[in-house]
């Protein structure tokens, strides 16, 4: 019932009349299938050793990467409340959304790292600028991550700017950094064959600022529980594949 769930996200009278059960029945099910599924997500979402990174972090631009960084926004219904509505409103989507960024290591593409979810109206960059990537990583270790993001130990590709072009060495770095930056992609594209992840969230009984806490909490549950099932669905795949 609860990857029903998660892979369709019908409504719970929907559910109720499919499994000929109560709605209450239904919420409890998925509540404590969540719990669980959360404590468990916290084993399968780890940066692990420094040791461990370095042997699976890949050589771009000359220098070593370990981290695959990106953000996903993710839409939510209409809000009636104010606070919600207008923390929530995304420039880039012209419409309410939530945040998260998640990085992966560049060889396989596990989810190493999943960040805290933040409203709407924070772009990529302000979302980066909140984490204290000091405490998360070596200084030896670079991030790869698109233009949107900015800072010390990041890699990004060149832009090309009015009237200088960019140098053949510059664009042979943009394609080495295309090529590594795909994997992230292809872990968004994954989590989002889960409706709960693809459509927009259902928030419509979260009400002021304790309603946009919750609101966050729900978000980055399920996109962890949805990563952890997409790390343990790539290390089956790699033991099969061997």
């Amino acid at each position: 019932m609860f990857f029903v769930y998660y892979k369709h996200y019908p409504r719970y009278y929907l559910m109720a009349f499919v499994f000929r059960i109560g709605i209450s029945s239904v919420s409890r099910h998925i509540s404590f299938v969540q719990r669980v599924l959360f404590k468990w997500s916290r084993l399968c979402i780890s940066l692990g050793s420094l040791q461990s990174r370095l042997e699976k972090g890949k050589v771009v631009c000359e220098r070593i990467v370990s981290l695959v960084l990106d953000g996903t926004e993710q839409g939510i219904v209409k809000s009636t409340d104010v606070v919600i509505e207008g923390e929530s409103f995304s420039g880039k989507y012209m419409d309410s959304t939530v945040v998260i960024l998640v990085g992966c290591d560049p060889s396989e593409g596990k989810a190493l790292f999943v960040s805290d979810s933040f409203l709407g109206s924070k772009n990529d960059q302000n979302c980066f600028n909140a984490i204290d990537w000091s405490e998360i990583l070596c200084e030896c270790e670079w991030i790869l991550a698109d233009k949107g993001f900015s800072g010390e130990n990041v890699i990004r590709k060149h832009t090309k700017y009015s009237g200088v072009p960019l140098t053949e060495m510059q664009k042979a770095e943009n394609r080495e950094i295309d090529e590594h930056r795909i994997i992230i992609e292809n872990v968004f594209g994954w989590c989002k064959k889960f409706a709960i992840c693809g459509d927009n969230l259902r928030v419509k009984s979260f009400r002021g600022c304790s309603g946009s806490s919750r609101l966050l909490q729900m978000h980055n549950g399920i996109w962890r529980i949805v990563l952890a099932v997409y790390n343990s669905y790539s290390s089956v795949r790699a033991n099969v594949i061997k």
